[in-house]
């Protein structure tokens, strides 16, 4: 740091901050003037407070609010200040530095749950703010990254959590038909981008050396080319994610191997002889600790699309180096290539009055060419070639990925490889199944809410903790102030009936 730091006594007693000829506390009642800056935030049970000077607010904070946590991000000189003019000892109080990004976000991730996401409050110490305001800036933009995304990511699993639970459930009567492959060489992913169709004879050419693996939208364009591709990867949970392959005759697809996460919609496997179930990180890992490490399947990185999730296997399956071909990360004249599903759905939406070309138009003045998911896409594919080092080559698309080749080099070469099936215990599948589903008839059959949350609160930490999950929309909705227990119960016993349906169709089928 480089700004002059005065440390003065104030009139009644205690010290106070100058820096470059600056107050940072009252030069005649700091702790007053603390009491008083605190007054309009109190009640949050998180700070995330930027300045720390000599600590008084944080003292008036943790007095008047008595909240379970208070981050404070300070110049690294001037924590060596406060450490030892006045420090405060109190294990709530977590202190950071403005160079200790990384720490701050794994701290958080450590700490903050759906209970606490919402009562999380940022404080100012506007005498210190203006004069380091590019630090705190630029970490309060980091953190604040964060728990936009920690927040989506809660919603996201809210929305869907019965609906991944239900389809891993249904898709457990395939865990013995799923095998494990490798890839030894080179290998490209097709996507669905409007690139494509302008680049499906490099994808025959391709194929000649090396496999060919699409994500579902692709699939079908790649068909009417008379491209049958040698890997299918498909994510989605939802059932218009089956429209992806209805159509399809399954002879096609006799020797193509679908990768699909546990949570895809459950008739998709129905399709293919040769599939390969895999699932996404952090996802369903309260559903897999019941099995106690018995019903391990390959793990993937999430990314928030097909794509992401489709660079990852195919890295973790051993492939040298990828080519992508489809993958724009940005919306041309139109969003989807000719001959996808969502392509077609539009087109047969499309009439005199509403052509097609005004409907993509439409949603691209909507969306913009590269709205915030295909910025943060395209930001994902470059942290993962910047970390794992992988050579990907990026086709067709005038977005450009930053450290991708583009042009493809003629000696890429590539095979897949499958090993021997090792089977997983069935019996022991279908009595994990049997015992959530009693649990969960149990609770189906309390009498009230307190009735309710006395049997989960019960059960055993691994138990309690996929309850939980499973119902994480409810468990949401007892955040608010004035929640209806009428409600609560009509959602969680519709819920419990969704995934116990789901438990005696597998355990009946396994």
């Amino acid at each position: 740091m480089n700004n002059n730091v005065e440390i003065l006594r104030t009139e009644n007693g205690p010290l106070t901050l100058k820096i470059d000829n600056k107050l940072i506390h009252s030069r005649f009642d700091p702790i007053k003037e603390a009491e008083k800056l605190v007054e309009p935030i109190l009640g949050y049970k998180i700070y995330i407070v930027f300045g720390l000077g000599l600590g008084y607010h944080i003292k008036a904070l943790l007095k008047k609010s008595n909240p379970s946590l208070v981050i404070v991000i300070e110049d690294e000189d001037l924590i060596k200040i406060y450490k030892e003019k006045n420090p405060i000892y109190d294990e709530r109080i977590k202190i950071f530095g403005c160079n200790e990004k990384e720490k701050i976000i794994e701290f958080l991730e450590s700490f903050i749950t759906i209970k606490t996401i919402s009562n999380i409050k940022f404080f100012y110490l506007n005498s210190l703010y203006s004069i380091f305001f590019d630090k705190y800036k630029e970490i309060e933009k980091y953190i604040k990254m964060f728990l936009d995304y920690f927040f989506q990511s809660i919603f996201t699993e809210a929305e869907f959590s019965v609906l991944w639970y239900r389809n891993a459930i249904n898709n457990l009567i395939n865990i013995n038909r799923s095998s494990s492959y490798h890839i030894e060489g080179d290998v490209a992913i097709i996507g669905a981008g409007p690139s494509l169709k302008d680049n499906l004879d490099n994808i025959k050419k391709l194929q000649k050396n090396i496999p060919i693996a699409c994500v579902d939208t692709s699939l079908k364009p790649l068909i009417s080319y008379g491209i049958i591709p040698d890997i299918v990867i498909s994510l989605d949970s939802q059932v218009h994610n089956y429209y992806d392959f209805i159509g399809i005759k399954k002879d096609l697809l006799k020797n193509t191997i679908l990768c699909f996460d546990i949570t895809s919609y459950s008739s998709i496997p129905q399709y293919f002889n040769k599939i390969m179930i895999f699932k996404t990180e952090n996802i369903l890992t309260e559903f897999f600790n019941i099995f106690e490490e018995r019903l391990k399947i390959p793990e993937v990185l999430a990314g928030g699309s097909v794509s992401a999730s489709a660079l990852s296997l195919l890295y973790n399956m051993g492939a040298s180096s990828i080519v992508l071909i489809g993958h724009d990360f940005e919306y041309d004249i139109i969003t989807h290539s000719i001959s996808t599903p969502s392509y077609l759905k539009l087109l047969f939406s499309s009439n005199k009055l509403f052509p097609l070309h005004s409907k993509f138009y439409n949603i691209i003045l909507k969306r913009g060419k590269r709205d915030l998911f295909m910025k943060n896409l395209k930001k994902w594919f470059e942290d993962f070639i910047s970390t794992y080092k992988i050579k990907l080559y990026h086709i067709g698309s005038t977005n450009k990925l930053v450290n991708a080749k583009y042009t493809i080099d003629n000696n890429l070469k590539g095979k897949i490889y499958s090993f021997k099936k090792i089977p997983k215990d069935n019996d022991f599948i279908k009595l994990k199944l049997k015992k959530i589903h009693d649990i969960l008839d149990n609770l189906r059959c309390s009498e009230n809410i307190e009735d309710f949350l006395k049997k989960k609160n019960n059960l055993d930490n691994d138990m309690k903790n996929l309850i939980n999950k499973i119902l994480i929309k409810q468990e949401l909705y007892l955040e608010r102030k004035n929640y209806n227990p009428t409600l609560f119960l009509g959602g969680a016993f519709g819920a419990i009936d969704r995934i116990n349906k789901a438990i005696k169709i597998t355990i009946g089928k396994l």
